[in-house]
């Protein structure tokens, strides 16, 4: 599965499963940038297994502090993502792989969106940024896809990527990151509009034929739909309504003060523990 990335979506999407049916949370790895390995979630996340990487301008400042290639930083955290995937992946059998394409925050991503698109002669996006393909590809590299002769072999009990389910997630009103860890504007209205594909018919055999015409396959692939997730976009937020608006699920968070409960309980609980450790040691 994957998301565009405002700046809370990783909370819709993880809502999203826990209102499904069937154990999908625990049957799951998370693609996500290496900056919320910090925060309370990020923690438990690594404990769990998802992948946490280095990129965008992230990437440039961590080489420049290193004294390293920006070229050569990049090889190694893909290395370190297909390794994850080998590790938590395959070997923990997971089922689901969720990641952000955008690589980040569309207000951070937006402008070297807006610089590819002039460099390659694409038309500009407004509401979404160009995808970054390398993690998907790497993904389709070491866990393949799920095919008719693979399934019939039996090969491995994972079979590969059998779906990809493409996610837009719409805001009724614009919000700030603070509002949405305080909630003081009230509850905000998100509308998810899914749309689900076939992998083989995407990919087809991926065995067959050479790497990089199946990486530029997949990366056309993947811009072609953001270019249609920002027309659908520019539509919700014209008429509040996604396409064919019957099949959207519509979330109602939590009010203000729970919201804020929850924080104050959250840091609470961590200033005791950091207190806690500071005297045992």
């Amino acid at each position: 599965m994957f998301a565009n990335d405002y700046f809370n979506d990783t909370k819709v999407v993880s809502n999203c499963f826990r209102q499904g049916k069937g154990n999908i949370l625990s049957n799951s790895m998370w693609i996500m940038s290496w900056i919320f390995q910090i925060l309370p979630f990020g923690m438990v996340s690594k404990g769990h297994g998802d992948a946490f990487i280095l990129q965008g301008g992230h990437a440039k400042l961590v080489a420049n502090l290193l004294k390293m290639d920006v070229s050569e930083l990049k090889v190694k955290e893909l290395q370190k993502l297909r390794k994850c995937f080998l590790q938590s992946y395959i070997r923990l059998k997971r089922k689901w792989l969720i990641l952000f394409p955008e690589g980040g925050f569309l207000r951070n991503t937006k402008p070297s969106s807006q610089r590819y698109a002039n460099k390659q002669g694409l038309s500009p996006l407004n509401n979404v940024a160009y995808p970054k393909v390398s993690g998907i590809q790497n993904a389709i590299d070491v866990i393949g896809v799920e095919t008719k002769d693979r399934v019939r072999e039996k090969q491995d009990e994972s079979g590969g990527f059998k779906w990809i389910i493409d996610l837009t997630i719409g805001y009724k009103r614009d919000s700030s990151l603070l509002s949405y860890f305080i909630g003081h504007n009230g509850p905000q209205t998100v509308v998810c509009y899914y749309r689900v594909y076939s992998a083989e018919d995407i990919i087809g055999n991926y065995r067959n034929g050479s790497k990089p015409a199946r990486d530029e396959k997949i990366s056309q692939w993947l811009n072609d739909r953001f270019v249609e997730k920002d027309q659908i976009l520019e539509t919700f937020y014209e008429s509040g309504k996604f396409p064919h608006a019957e099949n959207c699920r519509v979330s109602e968070p939590l009010r203000w003060f729970l919201l804020f409960g929850v924080h104050v309980w959250i840091v609470a609980s961590f200033v005791l523990l950091m207190f806690g450790l500071h005297i045992l040691c």
